[in-house]
């Protein structure tokens, strides 16, 4: 019973976030340095002007980064070095 009520709020705690993303405009990722895998919320695609089903989209730290004004890659990237 108590992983059925689990993963039912689970799901309406994703579907809140979904919607606030939408609302608010913004979208987050995860990054795992080791492989280079990224995964990106359906805010971040809306926000960077993709598709969320287009799985050709080449989805990695590198892809993004490509997103940021040039003139604050260098920080950004010192950012995420410092974080990890």
């Amino acid at each position: 019973h108590n992983l059925v009520v689990e993963a039912k709020e689970s799901e309406l705690t994703n579907e809140l976030f979904r919607e606030t993303e939408s609302l608010l405009d913004f979208g987050t990722w995860n990054w795992i340095a080791a492989t280079d895998t990224v995964k990106w919320t359906p805010g971040m695609y809306h926000l960077l002007g993709y598709d969320e089903s287009d799985k050709s989209l080449p989805i990695s730290n590198a892809f993004f980064m490509s997103h940021v004004r040039e003139e604050h890659r260098k920080g950004l990237a010192d950012c995420i070095m410092e974080a990890i």
